[in-house]
C-alpha cells in the first residue's frame, strides 16, 4: 500500500530474485528494496544488497550495502532479526497489520533499532520459526522458516490516526 503522499513511498520489500520473493537469508546477504521506491512496479534495479557489519565502536549496528542506492530505513532491524532468528529464512515488512497477530507494546518509528527488542521480547528465539507481529503505529513483520506460512497471512489496513 502506498501512502497518500505520492512523493514518499512507505514500507520495505526484499527479494532474492526478480520474481518478487520475500527477503531470504543467503549466507550473510539479503536484498532489500532501495529507499523511497514505489513498490507497485519494482524491478531488479530497485533492490540493494545489504549485510550486517560491525561498527568501529562495536556499540552500534552498521549496515553495509553495495552500489549507490541506499537501502530502506528498516534494513538494520531486518538484518538484526535475520541474525537473531536462525530458523527464519523469509521476511516481509509492510505498513499494514496482520489479522489477529499480537501487537508490540510501544510505538516505534521506522528504522529505530528499538523495534528489534520489541519483537525479540514478544517472540523468544527458541520457539518460533513462523510468526507475525504487528508493530504498534508502524505496520507488521512476518517471519517464516518456510514459504507456506507466508501464503496463510491475512493483511488488513490500519486505522488513522492510531491511538
Amino acid at each position: 500500500m502506498n501512502a497518500i503522499n505520492p512523493n514518499r513511498f512507505l514500507g520495505n520489500a526484499a527479494t532474492r530474485c526478480s520474481f518478487g520473493f520475500p527477503a531470504q537469508r543467503q549466507e550473510e546477504r539479503i536484498f532489500v528494496s532501495r529507499r523511497n521506491v514505489d513498490k507497485q512496479g519494482m524491478s531488479e534495479k530497485d533492490f540493494v544488497e545489504a549485510t550486517l557489519g560491525a561498527s568501529a565502536s562495536n556499540s552500534a549496528t552498521k549496515v553495509c550495502y553495495y552500489g549507490v542506492q541506499k537501502p530502506s530505513v528498516d534494513t538494520p532491524v531486518q538484518l538484526l532479526l535475520f541474525d537473531y532468528y536462525s530458523d527464519v529464512h523469509y521476511m516481509i515488512h509492510g505498513h499494514v497489520y496482520v489479522k489477529d497477530a499480537p501487537m508490540t507494546k510501544s510505538k516505534i518509528p521506522c528504522g529505530f533499532l528499538e523495534e528489534f527488542s520489541e519483537v525479540v521480547h514478544a517472540f523468544p528465539r527458541a520457539r518460533n520459526k513462523n510468526f507475525a507481529v504487528n508493530l504498534r503505529g508502524h505496520g507488521c513483520l512476518v517471519m517464516a522458516g518456510d514459504l507456506e506460512f507466508l501464503r496463510q497471512i491475512e493483511l488488513q489496513g490500519r486505522v488513522f490516526p492510531e491511538g
